[in-house]
């Protein structure tokens, strides 16, 4: 592993966006604004090396003194976040960024897209999805796809229930260890997993304990997940596979996905886009 807790000329993790739209989650129409392209496209450091919000006491739930209700920014939506989810960050929207891409809609106009070109009727799998948020930005940005958000935990997959309901996105929700209850092949698959090494010596981890340890924090200097999902991904007829990791992680991830006859595609900030050669042309 790389060490990056001294390098320069990368900057702090920008901060959640947190939405003054108040509690009323059922009943918003509010539609906050995404995080501008520069917050987003500039190199970055350290993963969630943030200071977590300040909360608002309008965030706070008027049963539970316990923080946490809150409502979060992302891609331009508001979604519901809770103790029990990672709270999404803007570098998360680049997940989102790629899969346009692949499907010739880029985020901004003048952005090349993907030589790669997919049609809007994938299927797509998120996989650890948390909040949801990734697997509903993407059904609202291409709604001729097919949407399935997996994760292992059932209180998150609540939390993503609820914002599914709330934009009524047609998504799949489904309990699932990575990819070991997905029975069909998707065309791209997309992760925001735990990438964060306990031992990196310049995360705050105080500032952390708001936030689940399992949605946050993995074995293997970080990597023991996302070289699970790149295992089965590369095991299966799977084209694209779509991954969220912190840049000093990305050589390390590159170079296992290669022994796994995975290639690099592209890398946008945190975001790393490879491909199966033998079935993504």
């Amino acid at each position: 592993m790389k060490e990056n807790s001294s390098n320069n000329s990368r900057r702090v993790l920008a901060e959640p966006v947190f939405s003054d739209a108040g509690l009323d989650f059922s009943s918003t129409s509010y539609t906050g604004t995404r995080a501008e392209p520069s917050l987003r496209d500039e190199p970055v450091r350290s993963v969630r090396n943030i200071r977590v919000e300040k909360s608002n006491q309008n965030f706070m739930h008027p049963k539970k003194q316990v923080a946490a209700i809150r409502l979060v920014d992302f891609y331009g939506h508001v979604f519901l976040i809770t103790p029990d989810v990672l709270v999404p960050r803007p570098e998360t929207e680049m997940i989102v960024d790629a899969v346009l891409n692949l499907v010739g809609k880029p985020y901004l106009s003048g952005v090349k897209p993907s030589p790669a070109k997919l049609p809007t009727d994938i299927k797509i799998v998120d996989v650890g999805t948390g909040s949801g948020v990734i697997a509903i930005t993407l059904k609202l940005e291409i709604p001729e796809a097919e949407v399935t958000a997996v994760d292992i935990s059932d209180k998150a997959l609540e939390v993503a229930k609820q914002n599914r309901d709330k934009f009524d996105a047609n998504i799949n929700l489904l309990k699932s260890d990575l990819l070991e209850k997905i029975d069909f092949e998707p065309d791209v698959v997309v992760a925001n997993l735990p990438y964060v090494d306990k031992d990196w010596d310049w995360i705050d981890k105080e500032a952390l304990k708001k936030e689940p340890e399992i949605a946050l924090y993995a074995e293997d200097h970080g990597l023991a997940l996302i070289k699970q999902l790149i295992d089965q991904v590369a095991k299966r007829t799977i084209p694209f596979l779509i991954l969220e990791a912190d840049p000093c992680q990305h050589d390390d991830i590159i170079n296992y996905a290669r022994k796994k006859g995975l290639e690099r595609l592209e890398t946008r900030g945190f975001v790393l886009t490879l491909s199966n050669p033998q079935v993504s042309h």
